[in-house]
């Protein structure tokens, strides 16, 4: 069953407040038991909105569905943000707890964040101890609506099942862009993702203690990391329990951001896994990129990355286990963190200013990496340190004078 959300009285001219027209449209197509909401081609501003079950929001050729920046149309929830439960801003389209829901369409969803990274950027520039305070206490709505760190995710979709993001051109979020979260079943297909390089935390996507997943034929240009894949910060989400796992992600181009495909730093319910294949990656700060640090805990394991060209990365492989800060070695406990069994394979980088960089912990060594027919140019060697079984096949570094790779605590593996 078809739905125009015109017919429930919206207005595409960029300029009406859509919001209780396109929801009365997205109510009526739940309520019906299902359907294709369409949108067709114009300007459709609005707040929030959100999806139900058996639910496809259809976005045509030319229809934009553009978020409203005032920050007074975003109802406060609580859930996870920034990979800790907190009280924060909806998304600008949500679903939770929804079966069979997707977006499709050759549309645009626009998020309108260049007053939130404006908002950012005016508070960065000071001093830390002449940055406004919010008055409310935290953890309040006020305190949410006073801080301008507070932002929505473009699109964010909770606890649902069966789910598709097909063809889109997702844009100019305020904060996280695609952000499904609990989810089962997730395939994103054929998105274009775009932010500005100056925006602030603009990742493009996240799914986040998602099984299941499967990310196919994007394009992804943002302000921060292209694809993370996240699973909750140190003690609640380890005993929460609900890892990033069974993730696919192939034939993509990656532009800009902080890294081209990230797991962490909020990798605490663990990341397991993964396979990245047949993919580009021009001018990102780091290609495959792993992070964490001391006292998060949590595994992040069984990761393939094969087939893979990066052009003008400064630092094609980065694993980080001193993530924002160093500390000092201590017992190993659940709050101990793990990188084990990472597969490189079949990768040319050239314009690299340094090879890579995998950096253990002294009482928890990366464990188990192989590089295979990897061949990187860079102006720096590759180095490793508190890595144990280090296997390399076929790889060669060339740099402009001195040694390759250099190591210190790294065992190398047999064969």
């Amino acid at each position: 069953m078809a739905f125009d959300a015109m017919q429930y009285g919206a207005r595409p001219d960029g300029t009406t407040m859509n919001t209780a027209a396109l929801q009365e449209c997205l109510d009526a197509c739940a309520k019906a038991g299902g359907g294709t909401v369409r949108l067709r081609p114009g300007v459709f501003l609005t707040g929030p909105i959100r999806l139900g079950s058996n639910t496809t929001l259809h976005l045509e050729a030319g229809a934009t569905l553009m978020g409203s920046p005032r920050k007074e149309d975003y109802r406060c929830v609580r859930l996870r943000y920034s990979g800790a439960e907190a009280l924060t801003l909806e998304a600008l389209v949500s679903a939770t707890e929804a079966v069979n829901v997707a977006i499709v369409g050759r549309g645009m969803i626009n998020g309108q964040g260049g007053g939130w990274w404006q908002d950012i950027r005016r508070t960065l520039s000071l001093p830390k101890d002449r940055r406004p305070t919010p008055k409310a206490p935290p953890g309040t709505e006020d305190y949410v609506r006073e801080t301008p760190w507070a932002r929505p995710r473009l699109v964010e979709f909770v606890r649902c099942r069966n789910v598709l993001f097909e063809g889109l051109t997702l844009c100019n979020s305020p904060f996280w862009t695609l952000h499904p979260l609990f989810c089962e079943g997730v395939r994103i297909h054929g998105l274009t993702v775009l932010a500005p390089e100056e925006s602030n935390n603009t990742d493009g996507i996240n799914p986040d203690s998602c099984r299941d997943v499967r990310i196919s034929d994007c394009l992804i240009d943002v302000g921060d990391d292209c694809l993370a894949l996240k699973s909750g910060l140190d003690d609640a989400a380890r005993e929460r329990g609900a890892p990033c796992e069974n993730v696919v992600i192939t034939n993509c181009i990656m532009r800009r951001g902080h890294g081209g495909v990230t797991v962490g730093s909020d990798m605490s319910g663990g990341v397991r896994n993964v396979t990245v294949s047949n993919c580009v990656f021009q001018g990102t700060d780091i290609g495959i990129r792993l992070k964490t640090m001391r006292r998060r805990g949590g595994i992040v394991e069984q990761m393939a990355c094969t087939n893979i060209v990066m052009d003008r990365v400064p630092c094609p492989v980065h694993v980080d286990m001193h993530y924002w800060k160093k500390t000092e070695a201590g017992p190993v406990t659940e709050r101990t963190p793990r990188f084990r069994d990472l597969r490189i394979s079949h990768v040319r980088a050239t314009g690299a200013e340094q090879a890579g960089f995998i950096h253990g912990l002294e009482e928890m060594p990366v464990g188990d990496v192989t590089l295979d027919d990897v061949h990187i140019t860079a102006a720096r060697p590759f180095r490793a340190r508190h890595v144990r079984g280090l296997a390399l096949r076929h790889t060669r570094v060339d740099v402009p004078q001195g040694e390759a790779f250099e190591f210190e605590d790294v065992s190398r593996a047999e064969g």
